[in-house]
């Protein structure tokens, strides 16, 4: 096997790489896996047809480092089972997709209640029941994969997927969780919080919720950016880009860093109000109006970022935010 490195931070992210690849086995949001054991067994699944975490949710945050980028997504099925998948990309904005982790398991849904800062919040009990599973998504990946023989394989192949449940990777042993006891909220219907802390023991689960939404729901089409407005918008003097995606999210790279050639990178939430106009999971209302093939109108509450924006003319790619350059 290759040579590994292990870090571990206070937001409890393992990262762990090798030659070109990094793998960060980030247990998020109670849904990835962790180390202990399931003690008496697995619970049955319990149909929910009704529960509104039902459907697919991107997640949020693109998790940065010096060489490549993260995020998660979930999917909530009727029958109370779910998917997570945690995303990892080769470039630095959650961009170029090169391979994906995957787990399911079981969720169990409680009884809403009101927590101290007056929002609905509903216990959730999610038990991981099928080992984590490795998804190579580019051929340089696979082939970075098999260089380092990772869990002792060679065969490692662009869009197939395999185990890595039961293999060293480091010093961790893949195994599955034991249940974990959070709490949710949902506003608009459109953005998912989960609380900040996960617990072993349900008396021990936190009521107090993250200040972001940790996913967004999946929009349709006419709930979403305009077709013609998905992608890189650049402003001049001083230089800013906007980047719009699917499912009501901005990234605003702004405030260049001459010296370090890199951007502080913010990113928002939105869900459409009709006539181009959008609101963030925080109340404030933004203005998206495409005026030509090639102009955008935006406006946002604070002005910073608001004005006229031209087709930019680099990729998103190209654009380093400064969280992933020392001193940035």
């Amino acid at each position: 096997m290759g040579n590994w490195t292990t870090k571990w931070t206070t937001k409890r992210r393992h990262s762990l790489s090798f030659g070109a690849v990094a793998l960060a086995l980030i247990t998020v949001a109670g849904c990835s896996g962790g180390s202990g054991d399931s003690g008496s067994g697995f619970r049955p699944t319990v149909a929910n047809p009704d529960s509104s975490l039902i459907g697919s949710w991107d997640g949020f945050e693109c998790n940065v480092t010096t060489t490549f980028s993260q995020d998660v997504g979930y999917f909530f099925r009727p029958d109370g089972t779910y998917d997570f998948f945690l995303n990892s990309y080769s470039d630095l904005n959650c961009t170029e997709p090169s391979f994906t982790i995957s787990s399911s398991g079981n969720y169990f849904e409680g009884s809403p209640r009101t927590n101290a800062d007056n929002r609905i919040i509903m216990d959730l009990d999610i038990q991981q029941t099928v080992e984590r599973s490795l998804t190579p998504l580019t051929d340089a990946t696979a082939q970075n994969l098999n260089n380092d023989q990772l869990c002792d394989r060679a065969d490692w192949t662009a869009g197939e997927t395999f185990s890595i449940g039961g293999c060293q990777i480091g010093a961790v042993t893949e195994v599955i969780a034991p249940t974990l006891f959070r709490v949710y909220n949902l506003e608009n219907n459109q953005f998912l919080f989960f609380s900040d802390e996960r617990s072993l023991s349900p008396e021990n689960r936190s009521p107090i919720l993250q200040s972001r939404p940790i996913a967004v729901r999946q929009l349709a089409p006419a709930s979403d950016f305009a077709a013609g407005v998905i992608g890189l918008w650049q402003r001049q003097n001083p230089t800013q880009f906007l980047e719009f995606r699917q499912n009501g999210i901005v990234f605003s790279y702004s405030n260049e860093n001459l010296e370090l050639g890199c951007f502080d990178l913010a990113i928002t939430a939105t869900v459409s109000q009709g006539a181009d106009m959008f609101l963030t999971f925080e109340g404030n209302q933004l203005s998206v109006m495409q005026t030509g093939a090639d102009q955008l109108q935006y406006s946002e509450p604070s002005g910073t970022l608001s004005g006229q924006y031209a087709r930019a003319t680099v990729q998103s790619n190209q654009l380093t935010p400064c969280s992933a350059v020392a001193g940035g």
